[in-house]
């Protein structure tokens, strides 16, 4: 996670790639979550910063990820593409909250407990982050 002294406006939106996030967490915070479907026009900025096996839309993701506007990105570990995307954000810290939710594999007791705790995790950085 990425915490910069910048606070967020009162329309603050969180960008999301994926239908795993928990956007409704997020609204409870007022947030306003946008998907992030997103066709870049150029694959420029990502060139230069991913490996060029980096996937289509990895390279869409990672040219949203790095506009201006995005302040609040919540990335989810259910594939590679992701994981790269959100280590290239993190080094270029464009991001003023970026977070990695930690998806589980399975679907047993042990699975749950961790993912409510990732969620506890998610829902405790962001409220100090937004100072909601």
């Amino acid at each position: 996670m990425t915490q910069n002294e910048t606070r967020p406006e009162r329309g603050l939106t969180v960008h999301y790639p994926c239908k795993y996030v928990p956007a409704e967490l997020l609204a409870g915070f007022g947030a306003g979550c946008w998907p992030c479907t997103y066709e870049a026009e150029s694959f420029d900025r990502a060139d230069e910063l991913a490996h060029p096996n980096l996937c289509g839309y990895g390279k869409s993701l990672l040219a949203h990820a790095l506009d201006p506007s995005v302040h609040a990105l919540v990335l989810t570990s259910c594939c590679d593409v992701m994981r790269r995307v959100y280590d290239i954000v993190r080094s270029e810290g464009s991001v003023d909250f970026l977070w990695m939710l930690d998806l589980p594999h399975l679907r047993g007791p042990r699975e749950v407990a961790r993912f409510r705790g990732e969620l506890m995790r998610l829902a405790e950085a962001f409220g100090a982050w937004s100072g909601r």
